[in-house]
């Protein structure tokens, strides 16, 4: 994800693709399976990838959270 947002914020804008160019599989170990482990890799990616403060960090991984979920 870090990749996709350092490309975006040295663009004007970006066009959303509806149709998928990758397949993305999931372990049973992987990261991705694991939505309570991977709060804490999405918390540190806000504070110390995007330097976020704490307070952003908070809004924006509720926000994560609930894209997740919905």
């Amino acid at each position: 994800m870090g990749l996709w947002l350092k490309y975006l914020k040295l663009c004007k804008f970006a066009y959303g693709i509806k149709k998928p160019h990758a397949i993305y599989r999931m372990r049973l170990d992987s990261l991705s399976r694991n939505k309570l482990n991977l709060i804490k890799y999405q918390w540190y990616f806000y504070r110390n990838v995007e330097g976020l403060n704490p307070f952003k960090s908070i809004y924006f991984l509720i926000f994560w959270m609930y894209l997740g979920y919905v």
